[in-house]
């Protein structure tokens, strides 16, 4: 029998205040939506728009959107293993791995993956005759297939210096991983307004991330559609500013989304390293205008952004209109 899938929900802005900061949970935190509050990955009703969008992504070029740095081979063990040994403990009747011969099939996608005993791959079929081209040859890039996530490994070196080694990135708010791969925690979130408290602290980030946790977070943005790819460059034929989206216009059905990631640290430490998950969700703007709670908060966190943090969530050129139409009746 197939799990019940669900789709949870979360409002990330708990007070009317715009703030960077951590804001770490324990994974298993309660904010209402039972056992699906506890998982590290998270199958929803939506999962086909996700694996559409990935094999997309992956069919206008695999690099845009897949990249390692350093990745050695014991860390693609560790990773893989981690992901395998997850989704069937969370999602027993859509997943199965047989450790005697190495093979990880899902329900949901009808792919088979044939892995040697490093969890390197070995043959990727797809018995439902799905087109996947390009056939993934990375285990880190046919596992990303399965699940709704995009992920990176987050790695410590013997030096202690620190850097990005892996990210599988096709529902990117706006960044591109071939910018990131390779750069520090700090050079990573370089381009956020007011991050400097954080980076001042960011040893000790980086040491919770691997030691301590698991954690859950979440991060919000501004939106016009419900597309998941935003990566900074549009695919070739397609015009950069419908691409952006985020032109807010009050005489629509729905003039915007709050877009939702919920990111996920779990720590790795036999390999000095840590598990980073991005799930996406979107909350129709008229379901927060007409909640007092969620509209309150969200007016208060957007008069309290600096006009940097204005531009860097995207609300700077259209800030008035839409302040305007929160505080309409």
């Amino acid at each position: 029998m197939q799990q019940a899938l669900k789709s949870p929900f979360y409002f990330p802005i708990e007070r009317p205040l715009y703030e960077v900061a951590p804001g770490l949970k324990p994974l298993g935190y309660d904010f209402g939506n039972s056992d699906y509050d506890q998982k590290i990955f998270q199958i929803t009703p939506h999962f086909g728009e996700f694996r559409k969008n990935k094999v997309a992504c992956r069919k206008e070029r695999l690099s845009k959107y897949f990249a390692t740095a350093n990745l050695t081979s014991q860390q693609t063990h560790i990773l893989a293993q981690f992901i395998i040994e997850n989704l069937v403990k969370e999602y027993p009747s859509l997943f199965m791995f047989n450790s005697q011969n190495m093979i990880f099939t899902s329900q949901l996608t009808g792919d088979r993956l044939t892995l040697n005993s490093s969890y390197q791959l070995v043959e990727f079929k797809n018995l439902k005759n799905e087109n996947t081209d390009p056939k993934p040859a990375h285990i880190l890039d046919a596992l990303a297939l399965q699940f709704e996530e995009d992920y990176a490994l987050c790695s410590r070196r013997s030096d202690m210096t620190d850097d990005l080694s892996m990210i599988h990135l096709c529902s990117g708010s706006h960044w591109a991983c071939e910018d990131k791969i390779g750069k520090s925690f700090l050079q990573v979130h370089s381009p956020i307004p007011h991050f400097d408290k954080i980076g001042k602290v960011s040893t000790n980030m980086i040491e919770a991330m691997i030691n301590k946790g698991p954690f859950v977070r979440f991060v919000w943005s501004f939106v016009t559609d419900t597309r998941l790819n935003h990566h900074p460059i549009a695919p070739t034929g397609i015009d950069q500013n419908m691409w952006k989206g985020r032109s807010f216009n009050s005489q629509l059905t729905i003039p915007f989304y709050l877009r939702v990631e919920r990111q996920v640290v779990y720590g790795l430490p036999e390999i000095d390293s840590s598990f980073f998950g991005i799930g996406i969700s979107f909350i129709d703007g008229n379901k927060i205008k007409s909640d007092t709670n969620m509209r309150e908060n969200l007016i208060g966190a957007l008069n309290s952004m600096s006009p940097e943090s204005r531009i860097y969530k995207g609300v700077d050129s259209c800030f008035t209109e839409l302040m305007n139409w929160l505080n309409n009746s």
